[in-house]
């Protein structure tokens, strides 16, 4: 809880977030381990390739969901349209004070790529931060290489705001792009969203009567 209000499922159209207290199932869990094991994904997002068996990630994995510290972080579990998991998102370094937070996503299954769903997950999550949280701005850090999640967080309203010079275990001295979120711009992105979505509403009849000519 932070401010006040417990984690809660945040729904979309075509993803929903469901919080980590909320527990993961066997399946779940496998899905888990094999991301943390995908050199191409560690590539995108950071971090060494897991060197645990399944059954002690397992375990490991169950005590941190014990541990964890809703002041300082929200964690949610990315599930599609039938609710299976595809990725994992969450609020770090949650300072209500400054109103600010840190955002990382990871989309660990390769089907769910490019069709808008990391997208939709950052505007959820995004909304609930600046709604419920009251927060007033949500940075996030990627690497200048990872150009498919930087077009997904301009898209959902980021900008880039400064390039860093950082060091990693996995990476050792390296860039990284600093984008940034404020509420203007997520309303922003939102409401030319729904302007296309009611553009194509509007077309639909038109094609439809067409389609059924003849």
């Amino acid at each position: 809880m932070i401010g006040g209000h417990a984690a809660t499922r945040l729904v979309g159209q075509r993803v929903a977030l469901r919080p980590y207290s909320e527990g993961f199932d066997e399946a779940e869990l496998r899905a888990l381990y094999r991301w943390a094991r995908d050199p191409e994904l560690l590539r995108l997002t950071g971090g060494l390739p897991l060197d645990l068996s399944f059954a002690r990630f397992r375990e490991v994995f169950r005590d941190k969901l014990t541990r964890l510290d809703p002041t300082r972080e929200l964690l949610y579990a990315l599930l599609d349209e039938q609710g299976h998991l595809i990725g994992r998102i969450g609020l770090f370094a949650l300072d209500p004070a400054a109103g600010s937070a840190e955002l990382g996503i990871v989309l660990g299954e390769r089907a769910s790529w490019g069709r808008a769903r990391g997208r939709e997950a950052i505007g959820l999550l995004a909304g609930h931060a600046f709604g419920e949280l009251k927060l007033s701005r949500i940075l996030l850090h990627t690497y200048p290489e990872n150009t498919r999640a930087q077009r997904a967080f301009a898209a959902a309203g980021f900008r880039e705001t400064r390039r860093l010079r950082r060091f990693s275990l996995d990476r050792g001295t390296h860039d990284e792009i600093e984008m940034q979120l404020v509420p203007a711009d997520l309303e922003r992105v939102q409401s030319l969203a729904a302007l296309l979505r009611w553009r194509e509403s509007e077309s639909r009849p038109d094609r439809d009567a067409a389609a059924g000519e003849g």
